[in-house]
């Protein structure tokens, strides 16, 4: 494992940019946690998901398969099945969701009432 660099600045190609990139947009982190579960069908995601689109699932699993965090498996069948699995480095993002869900579980700080107002002062 990669120590921790002690270098607080990040600039070009910084590793945290890099994470945090996989998490940007509303349905990321859903998505994420999905696939760490094992393969899953496009229509399966599309359903365990409330409010995301078709379009929006499609745009981020295009994504995430480009950086090759995840693989598609298309099967040559009528109807059409589509599968979706986190590759060995995308599985590796279990820790990163461990912490993450971690962190999340112990801030206080983080409630309704302060998200709202952090929302209106920014």
């Amino acid at each position: 494992m990669a120590k921790m660099s002690t270098n607080t600045s990040c600039s070009t190609g910084c590793p945290v940019k890099k994470t945090l990139s996989l998490f940007e947009g509303k349905y990321s982190a859903y998505i994420l946690s999905e696939l760490i579960s094992g393969k899953q069908r496009f229509s399966a995601l599309l359903k365990k998901i409330p409010g995301i689109s078709s379009k929006t699932l499609n745009d981020k699993l295009k994504y995430y398969t480009a950086t090759g965090i995840v693989t598609r498996r298309a099967y040559p069948e009528i109807p059409p099945r589509v599968e979706y699995e986190l590759t060995e480095q995308g599985a590796s993002l279990k820790t990163v969701m461990d912490s993450l869900y971690q962190f999340g579980s112990t801030v206080e700080f983080l409630n309704e009432e302060n998200e709202a107002n952090a929302k209106a002062a920014g």
